[in-house]
């Protein structure tokens, strides 16, 4: 719970603004994948989180768990987009190196490409990659090895979190 100030009444701590729109890193990822998939779930609740400069409101945690809401985004439908990220961070393991090569970088225009591709199929999905940014975090990996590692965890976070807070299969 929260009061008007920002800060949480049960342990008095602030509750943190996340720009959605940083670059990714080890020390953020996790959080902003949970923080979207909260995004996604709901509209009225005390979580504050920054989003294009807009200050919006999430629902707690243990209240989206209890209620086992639903989304309409399919955990199969992310899940595929996954599975093609998959076969592209074993062609990035088995090069040499800190760049990514030519090829896997057309993998990755690939990946970018279908994840247009979905969105434009399903409304759900179009949601999910709009507000998980996941367009401008591809453009973000450059031909980093990091980078992409760091997107691919992002990516297996917002499954993870998706999921966790009561995603459905089909």
């Amino acid at each position: 719970m929260a009061n008007n100030n920002g800060n949480d009444v049960h342990n008095n701590k602030k509750i943190p603004e996340i720009d959605f729109h940083d670059v990714l890193n080890n020390g953020n990822y996790v959080e902003i994948a949970e923080n979207v998939v909260l995004h996604l779930l709901g509209n009225n609740a005390n979580y504050r989180f920054k989003w294009n400069g807009e200050k919006m409101k999430m629902k707690p945690k243990s209240e989206i768990k209890n209620k086992k809401q639903n989304f309409y985004l399919t955990t199969t439908k992310i899940r595929n987009l996954l599975s093609l990220l998959n076969v592209i961070q074993q062609m990035v393991k088995e090069e040499s190196g800190n760049k990514i090569n030519d090829d896997t970088l057309g993998k990755i225009q690939y990946f970018k490409m279908r994840c247009a591709y979905e969105a434009g199929r399903d409304s759900a999905v179009d949601d999910f990659i709009e507000k998980s940014n996941i367009m401008n975090y591809i453009e973000d990996i450059k031909g980093s090895k990091k980078n992409f590692e760091i997107f691919f965890h992002y990516v297996e976070a917002l499954v993870a979190y998706h999921r966790y807070y009561g995603g459905r299969n089909n």
